[in-house]
């Protein structure tokens, strides 16, 4: 006869494996976690520590105006100058270093999502050092 399957449900009232452990809610400040994630992506992450508000402002400004000043202005001169063959031939060299740079595009896609896995990580150090810290 096959085992009954054991269901158990979390404080929240979520089915939970039943080798489930929960962690208590935390005493731990979101700022404490927050400055511990920072110092721990910027030791491991290649990207480093996340830029501030005026480097971020300064960085999609200089996106903006490449995006509707620059990018316009090239393709006029290329039409000027060499003709719309000329522009087909510049829009295929830019597919293929878009394509070759995807990974370096991919790479900084992905960077919220490290940043979500480092600040789990750290939430998770920091209750355990908390409830060892109270053990001992």
């Amino acid at each position: 006869m096959a085992q009954p399957e054991v269901r158990v449900l979390n404080s929240e009232g979520l089915l939970c494996p039943p080798n489930c452990v929960e962690v208590p809610e935390s005493q731990v400040s979101s700022r404490e976690v927050d400055d511990v994630t920072r110092e721990a992506m910027a030791a491991h992450s290649p990207d480093g520590r996340t830029p501030d508000a005026e480097s971020r402002f300064r960085g999609r400004t200089v996106l903006w105006t490449l995006l509707l000043l620059g990018i316009p202005a090239v393709f006029v001169t290329v039409i000027y100058v060499g003709g719309f063959a000329a522009l087909l031939m510049s829009l295929v060299y830019v597919a293929v270093l878009a394509g070759v740079s995807f990974p370096v595009w991919y790479s900084g896609m992905m960077r919220k999502r490290e940043e979500d896995e480092a600040h789990e990580i750290v939430t998770h150090t920091l209750v355990e050092n908390e409830q060892q810290g109270k053990v001992t």
